[in-house]
């Protein structure tokens, strides 16, 4: 696995972590942003907006654009994801604590 390939599981991860956290289970893309870059994980814009389509196409998240704002909400299938319950390829799961 390529070292490219880690960082963008590690960022789905903390995607769906975050979200698995935040009220509502929903945050927007500037959030989600300053965590990743928070949680040693600096983001561009535009690879931000791959990710969330990415996770939003597997079913991961539910992605809406109202005023061309993204807003991320986590599914029951990304919350799975995030918490480790079950491995999705592409993304990282956590590790125990």
């Amino acid at each position: 696995m390529s070292a490219n390939q880690v960082i963008q599981e590690e960022r789905r991860g903390l995607i769906l972590q975050l979200l698995s956290r935040v009220p509502q289970f929903t945050a927007n893309e500037t959030i989600i942003r300053d965590h990743l870059i928070h949680m040693g994980c600096p983001t561009s814009w535009d690879v931000l907006a791959g990710e969330l389509t990415w996770l939003d196409e597997q079913g991961l998240i539910q992605l809406d654009k109202p005023g061309g704002l993204a807003i991320a909400k986590i599914t029951r299938k990304g919350q799975d994801a995030a918490d480790g319950t079950t491995r999705y390829p592409g993304v990282r799961t956590p590790l125990p604590l």
